[in-house]
């Protein structure tokens, strides 16, 4: 199954999150990384900013993941990606999967399983994925990207610290992200009442703030035309 595509924003409309970005490339390599919250909270855009320039393999979740078998094909070729696994037949077993990895000599790196929440309720493919979890070898890090808190055995991880987690808490823009959106990179006049009001009426939603953007460079485009006809 190919890989599916990922949303993208335009290069110069991306800001980077110095905020978000700072724990994970401090604590990136903890086994685990955790991003979950609403739809248009910006986290496959967040995450994909964090892993530019690392050895890394994404997959999107799909509705054929809900069947482990068909999971298990997915990280089969995804991991075969990220370590240059020779791969003749697709892999009968996750343990047998693990074991190539860990015969592999390559140096390892991120697997981004991106829309977990795809096979929420799928409890055979949830185990596989716990599986992972439990014997996920040591060069390989995962990066787990969800709309909701994924159901996975996640608490031994956090006891140990092995885990980092970023939640639509975390994901929501602040007034300053805003601003610096807004200003710098749609190059929008905004004082900082306006700023805060936008933060507010948006609740730090990226989709939301993306649309306001555009609906006021619109009008600030329509107001400036109308100035130079005068």
């Amino acid at each position: 199954k190919p890989m599916s595509s990922l949303s993208r924003s335009p290069p110069d409309r991306l800001l980077h999150r110095s905020r978000l970005l700072g724990p994970l490339q401090q604590f990136g390599s903890r086994r685990v990384v955790l991003v979950h919250g609403k739809a248009g909270q910006g986290k496959s855009t967040l995450v994909e900013d964090f892993l530019r320039g690392r050895a890394q393999a994404w997959h999107n979740l799909d509705a054929q993941d809900g069947d482990p078998a068909g999971l298990l094909r997915s990280l089969d070729e995804a991991l075969s990606r990220l370590f240059a696994l020779h791969r003749s037949a697709p892999r009968a077993t996750l343990e047998t999967l693990l074991e190539a990895v860990e015969r592999s000599t390559s140096e390892g790196g991120h697997l981004v399983l991106d829309d977990l929440h795809r096979i929420h309720g799928h409890s055979e493919s949830l185990r596989l994925l716990d599986g992972l979890l439990s014997k996920q070898p040591g060069r390989l890090h995962l990066v787990l990207v969800s709309r909701g808190y994924p159901e996975l055995s996640l608490s031994r991880l956090r006891s140990r610290r092995e885990l980092l987690e970023i939640s639509d808490r975390e994901l929501a823009f602040r007034r300053d992200e805003v601003e610096q959106l807004l200003c710098r990179l749609w190059g929008l006049p905004l004082e900082a009442a306006a700023g805060a009001a936008l933060t507010e009426i948006s609740a730090g939603w990226a989709t939301a703030l993306t649309h306001l953007a555009a609906a006021l460079e619109a009008k600030h485009r329509a107001d400036r035309d109308a100035e130079l006809e005068r």
